[in-house]
């Protein structure tokens, strides 16, 4: 009998992804949504707030997940500026709910709970830059001593910026996105960087989703995984980048900008250690998104 995934934040970005991915590998998907969303026709698609307590365990209840890819939440440092106690209700206490549910009706569930690579250490926090960051290592803390606690399988991911094709609020998705429309639009053929020198590490999110696979089958109970490349590229390495592969030439306009300081790097080698290994160049993962905006 195939083994039942139960993927949270479905409609998402990256649950979109996953819900293909573990669809190919065989299982059975339920995927999580607060609206009706066309999911696929393997996906199971099963409407829940995640934030109410009693949804989350009538939806445990009855599903009864072998395993459980929580990728719901807030993930937009700004709308954590504007609703911090939404954001920390959304992050933290909504995975709380989960877990305890799964605490009560399958405790053999294993849990792959994803962070972010913006969370800080619980240790100091003087250097929590913002809201999001914040609710995102109570996330970490709680899902960890759950696990400790109540003797519960739960491994964290912690994702570096995903890319790729599909709708996403990040900046390879607004170049890409941009750069769709210029192919329409002669006199809109600038691209106006603000920060070109911010680094970031970019991952596929393909290549993420596969990572999150191997999470499920060799990630240690109680450990924290980084899913990241493990290089940073500029903003404007990222633009030029684009102009490369793009058909449609433009301009570059970067403003004025000082280099900030990097956060801190993750590395991939635990996860390499397991047999990942990404699939997608830096290049073919831009062209695949410029693609997706092209067509949609």
């Amino acid at each position: 009998m195939s083994k039942t995934i139960l993927i949270t934040g479905a409609n998402g970005f990256t649950g979109q992804h996953a819900c293909r991915y573990f669809s190919e590998k065989g299982f059975r998907v339920i995927g999580t949504a607060r609206k009706p969303v066309f999911l696929g026709e393997k996906v199971d698609l099963k409407l829940c707030d995640l934030t109410e307590e009693s949804s989350v365990q009538a939806l445990i209840k009855q599903t009864r997940p072998d395993y459980l890819l929580h990728l719901a939440g807030v993930s937009h440092v700004g709308k954590s500026w504007e609703d911090p106690v939404g954001t920390l209700k959304t992050n933290v206490l909504s995975t709380l709910y989960l877990l305890d549910a799964i605490y009560k009706e399958k405790p053999d569930c294993k849990s792959v709970i994803t962070g972010s690579a913006l969370q800080t250490d619980p240790a100091n926090l003087q250097t929590v830059p913002h809201p999001y960051s914040f609710s995102k290592t109570i996330q970490a803390l709680c899902s960890l001593a759950w696990g400790k606690l109540y003797q519960l399988d739960i491994v964290m991911a912690k994702p570096s910026n995903l890319i790729g094709p599909g709708k996403s609020a990040g900046v390879c998705s607004a170049f890409a996105e941009k750069i769709a429309r210029m192919e329409h639009d002669e006199s809109a053929r600038v691209l106006t960087i603000d920060t070109p020198l911010a680094e970031r590490d970019f991952l596929d999110v393909r290549d993420a989703v596969a990572g999150y696979n191997v999470l499920f089958e060799k990630g240690e109970s109680g450990k924290t995984y980084d899913v990241c490349s493990g290089r940073t590229r500029t903003i404007r390495e990222v633009a030029e980048t684009y102009r490369k592969i793009s058909p449609t030439p433009f301009r570059i306009d970067s403003k004025k900008d000082t280099p900030s300081i990097p956060a801190e790097l993750g590395s991939p080698f635990q996860l390499k250690e397991m047999g990942w290994r990404p699939r997608y160049t830096f290049e073919d993962t831009l062209a695949d998104t410029l693609q997706f905006y092209s067509h949609a």
